[in-house]
């Protein structure tokens, strides 16, 4: 149900905390007044703060009983129930019973107070439409009436034909320079319309002509603040409350208007006065929760938005910014459950469509990142529907941003957003597109170059995702992710050199990136420059000690490096993060192939030939070896006099390659010969 503000007389939307005519706070209306208790309110009220024109209703003398009409005069029909409006309706319809039997008997100058006196008690029934027949038929009777045409202004104002309004009050200002009331009720039509400049104009003469004129000057504010003329407004909402210095609402929007200047401390005070004038106002605490909000005291805006609800438990714009702060604070389902309300009030605010779309991308995150902490652990199995779950969130975070894009498709954000969201779903793809669309509108945003990089990556697409990456750092070149992917996608294209550097650029911004020690350590190893790569993977191991393909790349370089004990140890750390559940128990045969040949060729030279044996024996069992890999089992073997394996191996060389079998196999002996001649073994 809509809101009535009582100061301006206007309907205002439901969810509204606000008139946005005048700025008043919109209360709920939850007594039913009787009949001798409503306010007496003047028939014809002018649309701003409560200023009301002299029109009461004007008695004709000797024709129709004067206390009637002074009776209609002190009904106020708006908050009163059905059977209150059926006795207050009779009143009026005998007043006009008496003015219209009688009206034949006026005499032609006084036809046109008689018409006005049929339209304020039309007015007063809330029967607009044979208001403005009367009034029409008083300016035909007298055209130069100021004061008819500015009431059929009004009437015409309470049916929202604001055009046509304002050229009537245009028209009682030409006839009456110093109306200063109709002018007031101008600039507020005016304002209805979007049409703030002239509004100001229109405060102007106000001001002009009744310069200590509170309300005026309060107006004019608000329309400053529409034409974000922030600095003009609060010098204006400054004389407003030098008038009145308890004008809490003046005192209030001054706040909006500070907060438009980015000035939140002073606007925190400014609305703090508001308050202590009237804690009641939803709307100052709304205004509170933003001051706060800007500063980055979510806690405080969270408090100021809790307190504006139990004004307003069913504004959809203050259920919607409290979710927006909740997803400040990270705290994604209670975001999620505010936004769910708000849009149960609100269906079609964009904003709270995107909020919840960005709160269950992030969510959906946290359930990945729990899958992933788990993963491998002894519980790891309580936690196996954690991807899936991620998964139907991300899902539903695109359908929320789809939504939010639906109703005002230039959102930038939301495009990137559901990139991501589509990016975790491994449509990258679509991804790509949905993070094209956010440059197309906002080619400066750097989270969006960097996501569409990662779906150039994942589609193998890595000079495109390099260029990507070269744009979101052009932007920003502290995005330590940025670099770090660029490393990444430059490995992927060989060119090891210039990712190490890359790496190095993001590591120099965050040293805690595991991911990018890693990463390095794995182009050094392809450098061959494996003192660098087992000192990258050190760092990796020393922030997430768990990750087995590190201590795996770690053993490779080990290896080369010649410190085959550390290597074999490296490769059983790996071993046991990668199967925790084995109890102690044999399990080597669980390596690799690629690592079971460099274990073996490290044991050898450790002198641990079961061992070597065992591991090399798994490894030759499998039909994929190459030759390269049967030389160096062949040529380990014969260096320690182990001519079973050797021949095992050989054999298997001969059958792929004879003339490399028959060549290996004498540069191998020769070398023996040679060893056991100079040191006599």
């Amino acid at each position: 149900m809509a809101g009535y503000c009582e100061n301006c007389g206007y309907d205002v939307p439901e969810g509204d905390l606000y008139c946005e005519e005048c700025g008043e706070s919109i209360e709920p209306n939850d007594e039913t007044p009787d009949i001798e208790r409503v306010v007496n309110r003047s028939i014809i009220q002018q649309n701003g703060l409560g200023r009301d024109a002299d029109g009461q209703a004007q008695s004709i003398d000797g024709v129709i009983n004067r206390s009637v009409i002074q009776q209609i005069g002190t009904v106020n029909i708006h908050g009163v129930d059905e059977d209150q409006l059926d006795t207050i309706a009779g009143h009026f319809t005998e007043a006009l019973d008496q003015l219209t039997a009688h009206l034949d008997r006026q005499l032609p100058d006084s036809k046109a107070g008689a018409y006005l006196s049929l339209s304020l008690v039309a007015l007063r029934g809330r029967n607009n439409e044979d208001a403005l027949q009367y009034l029409d038929q008083a300016l035909a009777a007298d055209s130069n009436d100021a004061a008819t045409w500015s009431h059929k202004a009004r009437v015409l104002s309470e049916l929202k034909r604001y055009r046509e309004a304002a050229a009537h009050y245009e028209q009682a200002v030409k006839l009456d320079h110093q109306d200063w009331l109709s002018w007031q009720n101008q600039g507020v039509a005016l304002g209805r319309m979007g049409r703030h400049q002239e509004a100001v104009a229109s405060y102007n003469k106000v001001n002009q002509i009744h310069p200590n004129d509170a309300v005026a000057w309060h107006n004019r504010g608000v329309a400053l603040g529409k034409l974000e003329k922030h600095d003009e407004a609060v010098a204006s909402f400054d004389r407003a409350i030098t008038i009145s210095p308890r004008h809490a609402v003046a005192l209030r929007e001054r706040g909006r208007a500070l907060i438009g200047l980015e000035r939140d401390e002073e606007a925190l005070a400014s609305v703090g006065e508001a308050l202590a004038i009237n804690p009641q106002d939803g709307s100052s605490w709304q205004l509170q929760s933003w001051a706060f909000y800007n500063l980055e005291r979510y806690e405080e805006s969270l408090t100021s938005l809790d307190k504006a609800l139990t004004i307003f438990p069913n504004s959809g714009r203050v259920w919607s910014d409290r979710g927006d702060t909740l997803v400040r604070l990270q705290r994604w389902d209670d975001a999620i459950e505010s936004l769910q309300k708000a849009l149960t009030l609100i269906p079609e605010d964009a904003e709270a469509w995107s909020d919840l779309g960005f709160a269950m991308r992030y969510k959906a995150s946290g359930l990945r990142q729990r899958y992933w902490d788990h993963t491998g652990k002894a519980d790891d199995s309580k936690h196996h529907d954690l991807w899936p779950e991620g998964n139907l969130m991300f899902g539903q975070a695109v359908q929320s941003l789809d939504r939010a894009l639906a109703i005002d498709p230039e959102r930038s954000r939301d495009w990137r957003v559901r990139g991501e969201a589509l990016e975790r779903l491994d449509k990258f793809e679509e991804a790509v597109v949905s993070c094209d669309k956010a440059l197309a509108i906002d080619p400066q945003d750097r989270w969006a170059w960097r996501t569409r990089g990662r779906g150039l990556c994942e589609l193998n697409r890595y000079e495109e995702s390099v260029v990507s990456f070269d744009k979101a750092l052009a932007i920003d070149d502290q995005d330590s992710w940025a670099w770090a992917l660029r490393g990444f996608a430059l490995y992927k294209l060989e060119n090891y050199e210039e990712a190490v550097t890359s790496f190095d650029k993001a590591l120099a911004i965050d040293d805690q990136d595991s991911w990018a020690w890693r990463t390095r350590g794995r182009a050094f190893y392809e450098l061959e420059n494996y003192e660098e790569a087992v000192a990258s993977f050190d760092q990796a191991l020393a922030i997430d000690a768990e990750n087995h393909e590190d201590w795996r790349v770690r053993g490779r370089a080990l290896y080369e490096l010649e410190n085959y004990e550390e290597a074999v140890a490296s490769f059983d750390k790996a071993l046991v993060i990668e199967y925790p559940h084995s109890g102690g128990r044999e399990i080597s045969f669980l390596h690799p192939d690629e690592d079971r040949l460099v274990i073996g060729l490290a044991l050898v030279e450790l002198g641990r030939y079961d061992a070597a044996e065992s591991c090399l024996a798994l490894y030759s069992l499998k039909d994929i070896l190459s030759e390269d890999t049967l030389e160096k089992i062949y040529r380990a073997w014969v260096c320690h006099r182990r001519w079973s394996q050797a021949r095992e191996a050989l054999d298997k060389l001969q059958l792929k390659n004879p003339e490399k079998a028959q060549r290996v196999r004498k540069e191998a002996l020769k070398d023996v010969s040679w060893f056991i001649r100079t040191f006599r073994v």
